[in-house]
């Protein structure tokens, strides 16, 4: 068992709880820290890389000058393009991935390691729903600068373009995207419960097997 995460009663936890809890809370604690600092990284880098994309692709469409392709398809897939990098910019404004820490220590190894761990499981939900929303929103934009491309601009070859050049990227960003809190929730050993009966204790201890 590698520590106990929790009793009913005070002098069940402070029987059980000791230097294997300490370590695992702290081992919790500094890999939420490493999440949360890949996490605002991987924001502002692909916040950047996008807007900076939005930019440039919008700029030459304002310039009149198209790299690839000729034409008003040509032209008006510049602006769907930027307009696809202006929502993955939006996107790490309006909803970044965000890990919070772990709590500061109490001291108590017990409620150390049962806030941290649900810090980690916190962690966990919200890279999976961001990983996830991602992957939506990147097929849903994709799909949408496609069809507006083919069958209103009447240019199928630049949507295919549009998606060769685009889909590509969005996959490196989401691929990217932090998921170890995701990845060390998957691959948790089970959890059990085991009674505490005693003189002196009495309630349930909760921990994990290997």
């Amino acid at each position: 068992m590698l520590g106990l995460l929790g009793a009913t009663l005070p002098d069940a936890a402070a029987a059980g709880c000791g230097p294997e809890a300490a370590l695992r809370a702290g081992r919790l604690r500094a890999h939420l820290t490493r999440e949360a600092r890949r996490a605002r990284r991987w924001n502002l880098g692909w916040g950047v890389f996008f807007g900076v994309a939005a930019v440039a692709q919008l700029g030459l469409a304002v310039a009149d000058y198209t790299p690839v392709g000729s034409g008003e398809a040509a032209h008006v897939a510049l602006y769907v393009n930027g307009g696809k990098a202006a929502m993955g910019a939006l996107a790490r404004v309006v909803l970044p991935l965000s890990i919070a820490p772990a709590p500061a220590p109490t001291g108590d190894p017990c409620l150390d390691l049962a806030a941290s761990e649900r810090a980690r499981a916190a962690a966990a939900r919200r890279e999976k729903r961001s990983f996830w929303m991602l992957h939506a929103g990147s097929i849903l934009v994709t799909a949408g600068g496609l069809l507006y491309l083919g069958m209103v601009e009447d240019s199928w070859k630049q949507g295919a373009l549009s998606v060769a050049v685009g889909y590509p990227v969005s996959l490196l960003s989401i691929y990217t995207h932090p998921r170890a809190s995701w990845a060390l929730a998957r691959s948790l050993p089970p959890l059990v419960v085991t009674p505490l009966m005693g003189t002196d204790v009495t309630g349930l201890a909760f921990g994990l097997t290997f």
